[in-house]
């Protein structure tokens, strides 16, 4: 994950509990996870574990790890919000062209916002 996407997790949670946690920065300084100046270095470091990867973060880490990634965890939350960011029309494109639905949860509500989660794999 990005430092930002790091930092804005309650501190109750970070780190994120039962996995190892490498976070992409450059100026992170932090001894419960292990930080890298970019996401290649982690990635190549995180292989060694032989471990499923998890990337989270931000728009361009998505749209740029689509292409080279087995399975996508998606959060679907229902509904219009004022958001600064959101995933575009490329990344729904590349989605439905080179993964099919495996799984889809039950939808789910908290704080009245209703959401479900999906799970495609590579076709």
């Amino acid at each position: 994950m990005w430092k930002n996407t790091y930092l804005s997790l309650p501190e109750a949670f970070r780190p994120l509990p039962w996995r190892v946690n490498f976070v992409v920065s450059r100026s992170l300084k932090d001894e419960k996870v292990q930080v890298f100046p970019d996401l290649d270095q982690a990635i190549q470091e995180a292989k060694k574990l032989d471990k499923e990867i998890f990337l989270i973060g931000w728009k361009s880490v998505y749209e740029k790890w689509i292409d080279l990634v087995d399975r996508v965890y998606l959060t679907q939350v229902e509904g219009e919000f004022d958001c600064d960011v959101c995933l575009d029309k490329i990344f729904f494109d590349k989605l439905k062209q080179n993964f099919k639905l495996k799984d889809e949860s039950e939808i789910f509500e908290e704080n009245g916002i209703k959401f479900k989660f999906l799970e495609f794999i590579r076709k």
